[in-house]
C-alpha cells in the first residue's frame, strides 16, 4: 500500500508487526510511531470494508480533506500540554476506553508508563502488539482487554459478555460498523485469532490503583468510552476523598452522562481547573494564521454576535444534554457570560475556560451540546491554576511609547504618547 511506504525513520523492532501497522507521522511534540491497525496485512480488517482511507488518512501528516489527518487533534494537543514533563521525569497515565490505541501510542511516545483498558478483544491485541512494535514501548505498557467497571454500574458489568466468539465487543469504531474479520469469521473469530472467549469487567478502583504502582500518583486519566464516564468520574470523585491518599493531576474526559452536579464538584470542592475543548463547537475555526475563518477577514468577532440564533439550541433537550434536574439556560445566563476563550494554551490552540465557582446550573448550560443535538462535550480538568496554564501578557516592552497601536488604544491620535490614557474632556 502506497500509504505504508513512508515510515518517517521510526524505529521498529518487529518486522511481522510492522507489515501490519500504518506509521504515524511526526506532530509537534510527537516523533512518529507504528499503529496496528489489522491482523492481514494490508487490509485495515479492524475496521469495515472500505475503511483503507481511514488507516491511510492516520498515516498522513494532512487529511485530504484538509486539515490533520488526525481525527482527535484536540485531545492529542491536550496530551501534549499535560504530558510534557514525562521526558524528564516518570509519570503514569490511564487510558479508559483506549479504542485501537492511537491515544496510548502518544502516551507512551510522550514517555508515560500507560495502563491501557479496552474491551474490544481485537482492539486490546493491536495495543499489546503496537507495543511490541514500538522499541522500548512494552515495559511501560500494560493492557487489560475488560470493562472498568463501578458498583454503580452493577453486577452486568462484571458479568462475562454475550458477544462469545466474536473477536469486537461493543465499542466505537470507524464507519460504526462490524470489522472486516467478524464479518469473515463470525462467532469463530476469537478461535481463529487466539483471543478470549468472553470479556469481562474490572473494578475501576483497582485499576486506579494499579496505574498509580504505589505512589499515589497519576499523571493523567483519559476517559473515553460513549456512556460509563459519568460513573467512572463519580467513583474517582469517591477515591480523591478517601483516606488513602490519590492525587490525579489531570483528567480528559467526553463527558458522556456525566452531570453538572459531578463537575461542579470537581471544580469547586476538588479544585480542579476545568477547560472544555472546541470539538463539536463549531463556533470558531481558528486558522494557523490566528485569525477566525468564521469572522470578518483576518479578525476575530465576538462570540456572542449569534447568540440569538444558539439560544434555541441552548434550551433544546437532545440525547447528550446533561443529564439531571437542571435544564440548559434555565436561568438566561448563556454559555458566553460562564467561560471565556484562551488561545495558545500550550499546545492547545483554542479552549474554554470555565470561569470559576460556576454554579451546578451553570454546569448545565455550560454542558448542553453547543451544535444542535451534536455529541459530548470534552474537557480537561487539571490541578494547574490558571496562572500556571496561561500566565498573565509580559509586562510593557522597551520603546512602547512609539507603537502607533498600543497610542490609539491609549486615546491618542499618533505616535509616541504618554504612558497615561488620554484625558477625557
Amino acid at each position: 500500500m502506497q500509504c505504508k511506504q513512508r515510515r518517517y525513520a521510526a524505529p521498529h523492532c518487529s518486522e511481522a508487526l510492522l507489515a501490519r501497522s500504518y506509521t504515524l507521522p511526526p506532530r509537534w511534540p510527537w516523533g512518529a510511531f507504528h499503529l496496528v491497525m489489522e491482523f492481514d496485512a494490508n487490509t485495515c480488517d479492524l475496521y469495515s470494508g472500505g475503511a483503507t482511507s481511514f488507516c491511510c488518512g492516520m498515516a498522513a501528516l494532512n487529511s485530504p480533506s484538509g486539515g490533520s489527518g488526525d481525527p482527535e487533534s484536540h485531545v492529542t494537543e491536550a496530551l501534549a500540554s499535560f504530558l510534557s514533563h514525562c521526558a524528564r521525569s516518570s509519570c503514569r497515565s490511564i487510558d479508559f476506553g483506549a479504542n485501537n490505541g492511537w491515544m496510548t501510542g502518544y502516551m507512551l511516545s510522550a514517555g508515560s508508563h500507560v495502563l491501557a483498558v479496552e474491551p474490544s478483544k481485537d482492539f486490546a491485541r493491536a495495543i499489546t502488539e503496537t507495543g511490541r512494535l514500538n522499541c522500548g514501548w512494552a515495559d511501560r505498557l500494560t493492557v487489560h482487554n475488560a470493562r472498568a467497571c463501578t458498583q454503580g454500574m452493577g453486577k452486568k458489568c462484571f458479568a462475562p459478555s454475550a458477544c462469545a466468539g466474536r473477536c469486537s465487543c461493543g465499542g466505537w469504531r470507524w464507519g460504526n460498523s462490524p470489522s472486516q474479520i467478524d464479518e469473515s469469521h463470525g462467532e469463530g473469530c476469537a478461535e481463529r485469532f487466539g483471543l478470549p472467549t468472553n470479556v469481562s469487567g474490572l473494578a475501576f478502583e483497582s485499576l486506579v490503583w494499579e496505574a498509580a504502582a504505589g505512589t499515589g500518583e497519576i499523571d493523567l486519566i483519559k476517559m473515553d468510552a460513549d456512556g460509563p464516564e459519568g460513573q467512572w468520574l463519580k467513583a474517582l470523585r469517591v477515591m480523591l476523598h478517601g483516606d488513602r491518599p490519590l492525587r490525579v493531576r489531570t483528567i480528559i474526559v467526553e463527558a458522556s452522562n456525566v452531570n453538572p452536579e459531578t463537575m461542579h464538584h470537581f471544580q469547586n470542592v476538588l479544585g480542579y481547573t476545568v477547560l472544555r475543548l472546541d470539538k463539536h463547537d463549531a463556533r470558531r475555526y481558528v486558522t494557523r494564521e490566528g485569525f477566525d475563518a468564521y469572522s470578518a477577514p483576518g479578525s476575530i468577532e465576538p462570540l456572542d454576535r449569534l447568540q440569538k440564533q444558539h439560544e434555541p439550541i441552548d434550551r433544546l433537550k437532545c440525547k447528550y444534554s446533561p443529564p439531571g434536574p437542571y435544564r440548559p439556560l434555565a436561568d438566561n445566563v448563556p454559555r458566553t457570560k460562564l467561560e471565556d476563550e484562551w488561545f495558545a494554551v500550550r499546545a492547545m490552540r483554542h479552549v474554554f475556560h470555565i470561569r470559576p465557582n460556576t454554579t451546578v446550573q451553570g454546569w448545565a448550560t455550560i454542558m448542553q451540546p453547543v451544535l444542535r443535538c451534536s455529541y459530548p462535550m470534552q474537557y480537561v480538568l487539571t490541578l494547574e491554576t490558571a496562572d500556571e496554564l496561561l500566565p498573565e501578557a509580559q509586562g510593557s516592552s522597551p520603546g512602547e511609547r512609539d507603537s502607533p497601536e498600543r497610542c490609539r488604544m491609549l486615546g491618542y491620535d499618533k505616535a509616541p504618547c504618554p504612558k497615561r490614557p488620554h484625558a477625557v474632556s
